[in-house]
């Protein structure tokens, strides 16, 4: 077991906390949380060491028993008792026996101790507790009518399907009065665990005979606070055709009732309550419930359910912001869980089919319901009035059962397709503010049961490239392919169309067609892509909208996905290396976002925050790191990052300029660098400061701070390597290194190692933030060495310049810098040395970073193309070789034969004017070498 641990870096241990230095920073939550507990996720490959009680993970043992945690309990601990019975059976399904709870201390810092979990290399995701809000909207008008059976045509339905038994509809709520007959009558019973002190049936729930009560944990799913949870019950399936009391949607199909609220009323089991149901046996998922805050715990639950358990999960959409009981305005604002993928958004509407006012509504709902006046089961065993989309959802839950119960054969998403596919359509007599944000319509139980014409085409499995990267800038060429599936009739004159909500970009090709889609077959367009350009005029981080339409003879339907491109940052990963690189000054990261530094693909980021920064005086100092109340945010975009291939050593080039913000003195270009084949652990850094000033500037420093958190950050160390001016960090317990090295020769060197704990570094103290004062400090002084405290080291920050130097009016002047990660220190210095030697050989100048004439092949241009290719390659040894071209299923479309090449570079021509649009696979093979370089082609 040691030497994995050795291998993964994980013989670590997390420091003592330190709570003086944590400031309470809620800007990393959003939406309401409990304060009891944390969500904590193991990483699939981590989950040997995840007991029922504990994770046998040694730093995070440590850390957990210096923190202010009280229990470790995994959420769902009945899947520790057959784990075997979870593995995926497809890279889609989920895997969520490894998630934790954290219980927590009274008054424990939430936002600090998740700042640090997320640290942690083994750690998936940690999160708050998020608080879920009933979403019903009390009516105080009574009437002895259920109206909405009539508006969706419940008893014609009935007619044909009154549902079957074997059908559950599983309610998420606040329990039910278990006094009242029209709902026991109607409940699904556990009969192989009868209530006797036992777990008869081995589910790891102990007499859960009526439900189970997920937020207290026990089997009382009696209601303690609200009627909600009844009132939701009775619409779906109230004992119907009893002579007594309301008829439920789903006729005979039968209730489950999992209880999700604890004794002071918070909806504290409301994820847990849907692993329940899945697991029991329920094809139909009701949550009358939900938030406006997005949780990868939550989507996790969610495409569990839908994805391993083939379950339908139907959830109120929301009435608008929380105010209490009263009625709320209704909003486009995603509501959750309803707007995750693999859930069913269900709006309300009044009679006359009008949308209610405090119903929620967007590209993102999928179907509509009666949400109004709705008589309905309620305590005391009697009847009452409800409404909003809590009551619409388990009206369409209803109809769902029927359709499944008159279907058996269909799936979840056949169910769905057949709800959408027969609705009423609506949008045409409500509002403008609604159009195209009504969904599928009005459900329709009778046209669900009866019209079984429509074919049911979705799009899944959804992939976006820009033929050469994941990175989207203006001017890059957007590929979109999929699949699409057909869970219903037979599809013929298949079309399907993608365009953007406000046709943000230009359309190569956005249509594709199909002579024939049969049920269950599926088309994917992976080489005949989607093809759109992004304008030279799109603002940065711009999130697109893209809306598909799904059509056939006998099918209409209409699909969204949100993708976002000119993003101000790239991210490379090139040989050991994966970095992300900012348009400005930021080193890991742009304004929070990014990857930061990770080595060869392990982990968190190496590096928690960085940037680049040029001091003039104590008084002034140009950065992006953090500050004394907040981060410094000190300058601006002037040309976003971009990457091209080079035509020299370097692998890929990114270069952005940026200047300081207010009168601009500043004008600063950016040449970064990662390099293929050799130096596989090096990234440079290269700003070329340009004075715009009206006057000469004198006295500079420019360099970067860097917050190193290596592995375990709280076990890092600080030195300096005087003769190569490079700062070197390191973990104690771990044999990986991290270094910045300065490349300018003949300049003077200046590096400040700073401890980061209560009392700092003598001049610098950072437990009440990083002053101006001495970020100039730690620019312009020398400390040799941090983590020198204990023999362990402690948590470290590091500073690096060069400086002083003048610079004139409209002169430049060059800093660079070379950031290392290596596996031991002697591989680092020497490829710190082959760093600088290759430094020495490039040429630069006020008009640019400019590399000698090296030529890494190979190179194809131009790339995308519409007609021919030009393919430069250098040949290494003599011999004969081949020249192909493939399209992605590998299929080749183009062979120019074989001949002999010696020695030296070449430029061969491709015609590829008889190809399809698409992406295509450019092959040089002979000897021991082979080249395979991606192109695109676009047909105008």
């Amino acid at each position: 077991m040691r030497g994995l641990f050795s291998v993964i870096l994980l013989f670590l241990s997390i420091f003592l906390i330190n709570y003086s230095i944590a400031q309470e920073n809620n800007d990393l939550l959003n939406g309401d949380y409990l304060s009891d507990k944390l969500i904590i996720k193991i990483n699939e490959e981590y989950s040997e060491y995840c007991q029922i009680n504990s994770i046998e993970i040694p730093p995070l043992m440590r850390w957990i028993k210096e923190a202010p945690i009280t229990k470790v309990k995994k959420v769902f601990p009945y899947k520790h008792q057959n784990e075997k019975m979870l593995e995926p059976k497809n890279k889609n399904e989920v895997r969520i026996d490894n998630i934790y709870y954290f219980h927590l201390e009274t008054g424990a810092n939430i936002p600090f101790l998740l700042e640090q979990l997320k640290k942690f290399p083994f750690i998936e995701y940690a999160e708050p507790n998020y608080i879920n809000h009933l979403t019903y909207t009390p009516s105080d008008s009574l009437n002895d009518k259920q109206w909405y059976l009539y508006a969706v045509k419940a008893f014609e339905a009935w007619d044909i399907e009154k549902g079957d038994s074997n059908i559950i509809i599983a309610i998420s709520d606040t329990g039910i009065d278990t006094s009242h007959a029209d709902l026991m009558e109607n409940l699904a019973y556990n009969w192989d665990d009868p209530i006797n002190g036992n777990d008869d049936d081995h589910d790891g729930f102990i007499d859960n005979f009526y439900g189970w009560n997920t937020g207290s944990n026990n089997n009382n799913v009696h209601y303690t606070h609200s009627a909600h949870g009844s009132n939701v019950a009775g619409i779906a399936a109230a004992a119907t055709d009893n002579v007594r009391g309301i008829s439920g949607a789903g006729f005979n199909s039968r209730l489950m009732i999992i209880k999700i609220d604890n004794a002071e009323g918070q909806l504290s089991g409301a994820y847990e309550s849907i692993v329940y149901a899945a697991d029991h046996g329920a094809f139909i998922i009701n949550c009358s419930w939900g938030s406006y805050t997005q949780s990868e715990f939550a989507e996790d639950i969610i495409n569990y359910a839908a994805i391993n358990k083939g379950a339908l999960i139907f959830c109120g959409a929301g009435n608008g912001p929380f105010r209490g009981d009263s009625a709320g305005i209704g909003v486009e604002t995603t509501f959750y869980p309803a707007a995750y993928e693999n859930a069913v958004a269900v709006g309300s509407t009044i009679p006359g089919d009008t949308l209610k006012t405090s119903s929620n509504y967007g590209y993102w709902l999928d179907i509509f319901a009666p949400g109004e006046d709705m008589l309905t089961t309620t305590i005391n065993a009697s009847y009452g009035m409800n409404g909003g989309t809590s009551m619409a959802s388990p009206l369409v839950s209803g109809g769902a059962a029927l359709i499944k119960s008159h279907f058996p054969h269909y799936n979840n998403k056949a169910v769905l397709l057949q709800l959408k596919n027969t609705s009423d359509f609506i949008e045409d007599i409500n509002e403008e503010r609604y159009r195209g944000k009504t969904g599928s319509g009005r459900v329709n139980f009778y046209r669900a049961l009866t019209d079984t014409t429509f074919a049911g085409i979705l799009m899944e499995n959804i992939k976006i490239s820009s033929g050469i990267d994941d990175n989207f800038i203006n001017g890059d060429s957007i590929f979109i392919s999929a699949d699409f599936i057909n869970y219903l009739k037979d599809a013929n004159n298949v079309k399907i169309t993608i365009s953007t909500e406000k046709n943000d970009l230009q359309v190569i090709s956005n249509q594709l067609e199909a002579n024939q889609l049969l049920n269950g077959d599926t088309l994917n367009n992976l080489n005949e892509p989607f093809i759109f350009k992004i304008p030279h005029s799109t603002p940065l981080n711009t999130s697109l909208l893209f809306k598909v339409k799904l059509s056939a003879d006998n099918f209409e339907g209409v699909q969204y996905f949100k993708h976002t491109v000119n993003n101000d940052f790239i991210t490379v990963e090139e040989n050991n290396l994966r970095v992300t690189f900012s348009s400005k000054a930021g080193i890991g990261l742009a304004d929070k976002r990014g990857e930061g530094i990770k080595y060869k693909g392990k982990g968190p980021s190496l590096l928690y925050e960085g940037s680049f920064a040029i001091a003039e005086n104590p008084n002034t100092v140009f950065n992006e790191f953090r500050g004394v109340e907040k981060d410094d945010n000190d300058f601006s975009i002037k040309e976003v990052i971009k990457k091209k291939n080079t035509k020299n050593n370097a692998g890929i080039e990114l270069n952005s300029t940026f200047i300081n913000k207010g009168i601009q003195k500043y004008e600063i270009y950016t040449y970064h660098h990662v390099y293929k084949n050799k130096l596989p652990n090096t990234a440079f850094y290269i700003y070329q400061i340009i004075n715009k000033g009206e006057v000469d500037l004198k006295n500079l420093f420019a360099g970067m701070f860097l917050d190193w958190d290596i592995v375990d950050y709280s076990k890092n160390k600080i030195g300096y390597d005087a003769s190569r001016k490079m700062s070197i960090a390191f973990a104690t317990d771990t044999s990986l290194y991290c270094a910045v090295k300065i490349l300018n020769e003949e300049v003077n060197a200046n590096h400040y190692a700073i401890d980061n704990v209560v009392g700092g570094s003598v001049e610098i103290d950072l437990s009440d933030g990083f002053s101006t004062q001495e970020k100039y400090i730690a620019l312009s002084q020398m400390r040799d060495s941090a983590g020198t405290s204990s023999p362990t080291g402690n948590d470290i920050l590091d500073a690096i310049s060069v400086g002083p130097f003048d610079l004139k009016r409209n002169d430049s002047y060059i800093a660079a810098f070379a950031i290392l990660v290596s596996d031991d220190l002697d591989s680092l210095k020497a490829e710190a040395d082959s760093a600088q030697a290759l430094y020495n050989r490039l040429e630069l100048n006020r008009k640019g970073y400019l590399p000698l004439g090296d030529q890494a092949m190979p190179i194809v241009y131009p790339n995308p193309t519409s007609s021919t290719i030009n393919f430069e390659f250098n040949i290494e040894n003599a011999n004969y070789y081949s020249i192909k071209l493939f399209d992605l299923s590998g299929k080749l479309v183009l062979n120019r034969g074989e001949r002999k090449y010696e020695e030296g570079i070449y430029r061969e021509i491709i015609p590829t004017q008889n190809l399809k649009t698409g992406q295509y696979v450019l092959q040089l093979k002979g000897g021991k070498q082979s080249i395979e370089q991606l192109i695109v082609i676009i047909r105008e």
